[in-house]
């Protein structure tokens, strides 16, 4: 039933090489040319980091911009559930992450942006209410 579907838009995949070969100005999100650079403007914290993102969002291929949106949202989610007076929690409302990348983008993730997701079956991906790609 559509009201038991969990309400987020998801999207999982494998970086795809093709979009580089007709965008070559567009990239991926790097920590050590992106962020890193950016830490004395905007700290070392979750918000900083996702500061810093924004600052190169434009020049970001469209997957890793989805990446960037849902540390956004992640990151709004987990500070409303901070309030103690929230009895239910909110659940962020995009959850789009590569399954795998290569290069591995741990520092991405250490940093509040989670680039990488577990990887899910067509019938874990059915439980979701909205679908990307």
């Amino acid at each position: 039933r559509w009201e038991d579907l969990i309400p987020q838009v998801v999207w999982r995949e494998r970086n795809s090489p093709y979009l580089p070969l007709l965008y070559p100005q567009l990239r991926q999100l790097e920590y050590d040319v992106d962020l890193e650079p950016r830490i004395n403007d905007y700290g070392r914290g979750a918000r900083g980091m996702l500061r810093a993102a924004r600052d190169v969002y434009d020049t970001l291929l469209p997957r890793w911009k989805a990446v960037v949106i849902t540390a956004e949202a992640e990151f709004d989610a987990n500070t409303k559930n901070d309030n103690p007076k929230r009895k239910k929690k909110v659940l962020p409302w995009a959850n789009m992450k590569f399954s795998a990348v290569d290069p591995p983008q741990d520092q991405l993730n250490s940093v509040g942006i989670p680039a990488m997701g577990d990887e899910m079956s067509i019938e874990q991906l059915a439980r979701f209410k909205y679908h990307i790609d």
